[in-house]
């Protein structure tokens, strides 16, 4: 996060006045959660090209966490060799 946080920083902090580098910060993670960078009123929406790819490089970064997330979840749901047998007996 902080990383892309300070990419868009660098790419936007000339284009809008009111852009520091916690409202970058900001931005990157609502880019990761939400996948929509920008709020409510849109004062800090990226204006530039290369801080809206910035952006979008944060979406997929945070889509892609949260696919490891989900993976790890899976992995733990799974039933071992005993459990599969007592459901086998439970059920048989």
């Amino acid at each position: 996060m902080l990383f892309f946080g300070y990419g868009i920083y660098l790419y936007e902090r000339e284009a809008a006045l009111k852009f520091t580098l916690m409202h970058s910060f900001f931005l990157s993670l609502e880019c990761m959660l939400t996948g929509y960078p920008a709020d409510a009123y849109e004062d800090y929406m990226p204006t530039t090209w290369p801080g809206k790819f910035m952006c979008i490089f944060a979406l997929c970064w945070g889509l892609f966490l949260f696919a490891l997330l989900i993976d790890y979840v899976h992995s733990n749901m799974q039933l071992d060799d005993g459990e599969v047998c007592l459901v086998g007996l439970l059920n048989g």
